[in-house]
């Protein structure tokens, strides 16, 4: 089975001020949210825990690419203080 990491990258959410480097993953009216820099879930709205566990795995496979992602996108979060 093949599997599809797609990456939107977008302008950080108004609501999610401070917050560390993460992944939205939303299908259909479920949705998660893992939090990259220590591969962790944060929330899981209707994803069943098979889903959640694959999902995890992907993330994990992937995790340098998308704090890469997550610092272009958001270099405040990246900056030396």
């Amino acid at each position: 089975m093949h599997k599809t990491v797609h990456v939107e990258q977008q302008e950080r959410y108004e609501h999610e001020p401070g917050e560390p480097p993460h992944v939205h993953v939303d299908q259909d009216r479920r949705s998660a949210k893992f939090w990259l820099e220590t591969v962790r879930l944060a929330r899981n709205i209707g994803f069943p825990v098979h889903e959640i566990q694959r999902i995890r795995c992907i993330i994990e496979d992937n995790q340098s690419e998308l704090l890469d992602v997550n610092a272009t996108v958001n270099p405040q979060l990246f900056a030396a203080e």
